[in-house]
């Protein structure tokens, strides 16, 4: 059986597994999928779930790219690289995977990468100008079938920007190609694409993606309250899983990506300019220990069971917790009365928690139950959402780095929460945060 088209699949991890079954079911069987994954264990779970190859099988599997077939390189149309997050291993990989399309006589094939943290131009370094233009970040979020924020070297032309010799406006041309092949990819498989301007952003070419940049500040800030012992994982987690309306909070993601992943995305973040510190050392001795937040199989989700686990293990040093938030500009003096109407109106849980019965407790109550109980929650939810509300006005409203249109239409896919990020900043006062931005 022959095939017109040909789609490369580098890491069948979770976003790879995810990603290649968008693809299956979208593009359907004329598509020939190759997955390469060095692991092989994946590879044997991707065999457990498409199937052994054979003549007439639309799946392939390989150990290492250099074990594609050059037909497959030849006939290949798009290749989503999704590795974990390591600069040095994604920059060999994309390089090799470019010399192998070149071989095959395919150099118009894009190259996406699904980092969420390491900027294109580093991505790029060490490759020969002509393949340059051809990366793009394609972050795909999660559910990762549903959203993808999209980024190529030589971004649009801003204000400040010098005049371009021709040879820049060439590469800049080539490089747009690129982000419309790969926004065009993801249409195909419904799969809404989001550009950034970044001209705002200390490194331009999308490092620290929108969304992504909002969720590093809140895990900065709420590692900082742990390692002073302000809070404990489990409050924080449930404040997250409050506000943002997912299945993880801010320790329970970092055990799922894993402690040395996280420490390696703060490292290229602290590298290239994008933050002043690198992760804390009692971090870095838990990864280097092998430790995480939560022991294994136990890690909190959206669940009856896990919900009400952490609401009874959660604790916080309240009058700490007061005061760090003074200390950074994250209070206001209203804010016992303030947090009321974000609890019962503006993060509409009312309307979201009772209609799901997996956010019911063993005993009648439910999540608002516990805000109208706890003191310490209703200030770790307000303290989050103040240092989001805050990332969202540097990042989205001053920097004007993506719309306060595509950031609502963006958060609605993540998280179900519809225009979060507008009532929110409609809500906290104008001096809230930086009071240069007016409203």
């Amino acid at each position: 059986m022959s095939f017109a088209d040909t789609v490369v699949v580098l890491g069948y991890g979770k976003t790879g597994k995810v990603f290649t079954q968008k693809v299956q079911h979208k593009l359907g069987d004329d598509t020939k999928i190759v997955i390469v994954d060095i692991e092989p264990k994946r590879i044997d779970e991707a065999k457990e779930r498409w199937g052994a190859e054979s003549g007439q099988h639309t799946f392939t599997y390989k150990t290492h790219y250099d074990q594609v077939l050059e037909s497959e390189w030849a006939d290949t149309i798009f290749v989503q690289e999704l590795i974990t997050e390591n600069v040095k291993a994604k920059q060999a990989l994309i390089d090799g995977v470019l010399n192998k399309l070149e071989s095959a006589g395919k150099t118009d094939v894009v190259v996406a990468s699904n980092t969420s943290s390491i900027p294109v131009s580093v991505l790029t370094e060490h490759l020969p100008e002509h393949q340059k233009t051809r990366v793009s970040v394609n972050h795909m979020y999660s559910p990762h079938s549903a959203a993808s924020e999209v980024g190529v070297l030589y971004g649009p032309v801003t204000e400040g920007d010098s005049p371009l010799s021709a040879d820049q406006a060439e590469k800049r041309l080539q490089a747009e190609r690129t982000a419309r092949a790969v926004e065009a990819f993801n249409a195909r498989l419904d799969i809404a694409s989001f550009r950034l301007h970044n001209h705002g952003l200390e490194i331009k070419d999308q490092i620290g993606h929108s969304f992504n940049r909002i969720w590093f500040r809140i895990k900065e800030h709420f590692i900082d309250m742990l390692g002073k012992n302000l809070i404990n994982r489990q409050l924080a987690d449930l404040a997250f899983i409050i506000v943002y309306n997912r299945p993880l909070g801010i320790f329970g993601t970092m055990d799922m990506i894993g402690l040395n992943a996280a420490i390696d995305i703060l490292h290229v973040w602290k590298t290239y300019g994008a933050c002043s510190s690198e992760m804390p050392l009692f971090i870095r001795d838990m990864a280097e220990k092998g430790e995480t937040f939560y022991p294994p199989c136990t890690r909190p989700d959206c669940t009856q069971k896990n919900i009400a686990r952490l609401w009874e293990t959660g604790a916080a040093n309240q009058a700490g917790l007061l005061e760090y938030g003074w200390q950074n500009g994250l209070m206001d003096p209203h804010w016992e009365s303030d947090v009321h109407r974000m609890v019962h109106k503006e993060l509409n849980l009312e309307e979201r928690y009772p209609e799901v019965a997996d956010h019911a407790v063993p005993d009648g109550s439910d999540v608002i139950d516990y805000l109208n109980v706890s003191s310490q929650l209703r200030l770790a939810v307000y303290l989050l959402a103040g240092i989001t509300i805050k990332e969202y006005r540097h990042t989205v409203v001053r920097n004007n780095v993506i719309s306060p249109e595509s950031m609502d239409r963006l958060v609605n896919i993540l998280t179900g929460q519809d225009r979060l990020f507008s009532r929110l900043n409609q809500w906290f006062p104008v001096s809230f945060g930086l009071t240069e931005v007016a409203f």
